[in-house]
């Protein structure tokens, strides 16, 4: 399965990627990107992020590298359109 983000897309509340269902020897280490207009943000590691104002209006996604003895492989979750605050 591919990753997924939970939470509330709106400016100010927080976002959370799961990893999603990955296959291959243990162990596995993950890593986490985020994407706005499917570009890469610098800094933002963590499987979570707080939206902020220049996220409104823009589609985000997160980004899973898993990786093992054997190699690594990434798989980006769909995007969600951030609203603004109410």
């Amino acid at each position: 399965r591919l990753p997924v983000l939970r939470g509330t897309a709106t400016v100010g509340r927080l976002l959370t990627c799961r990893q999603g269902s990955w296959s291959g020897a243990r162990p596995i280490v993950f890593s986490y990107r985020w994407l706005r207009n499917g570009k890469v943000l610098a800094g933002m590691l963590g499987s979570s992020r707080r939206l902020g104002a220049a996220d409104r209006g823009k589609p985000v996604a997160c980004r899973v590298w898993a990786g093992n003895a054997s190699g690594a492989a990434q798989a980006t979750s769909k995007a969600r359109l951030v609203r603004a605050a109410s």
